[in-house]
């Protein structure tokens, strides 16, 4: 693992998978954890912005019982327009959940490629 401060954070808290045929799982979790810093890096770069949406979704269908607040985000680029979406985002505390980043990151992966 690296001491770059983004991807030790995408390290310890984004979700990981790897393929064994090709890589160990701290290969698989290590390229995961880096992709996703370099793409909140390059969503900084070009402008894009994250807007969360409380969503007021009264029925709760997750694998999990949860009756906290649901979120969607939108990624949107200097102009304003739609670039990636997540909705129904389980998260009690949107200002200090690590979640939150990285739901950010993945929608930065998804616009960028």
């Amino acid at each position: 693992m690296t001491n770059n401060k983004p991807e030790k954070f995408f390290y310890d808290h984004a979700g990981w998978s790897y393929n064994p045929a090709t890589e160990t799982p701290e290969e698989g979790r290590t390229r995961g954890a880096v992709s996703l810093a370099a793409a909140e890096a390059w969503a900084s770069a070009q402008g894009i912005w994250f807007k969360w949406i409380r969503n007021y979704w009264d029925e709760w269908d997750g694998a999990e019982p949860y009756d906290g607040p649901i979120w969607d985000c939108v990624a949107l680029n200097e102009d304003g327009e739609p670039v990636a979406s997540l909705a129904m985002i389980a998260m009690e505390n949107i200002d200090s959940d690590p979640y939150r980043r990285v739901v950010e990151a993945e929608l930065a992966e998804e616009a960028r490629f």
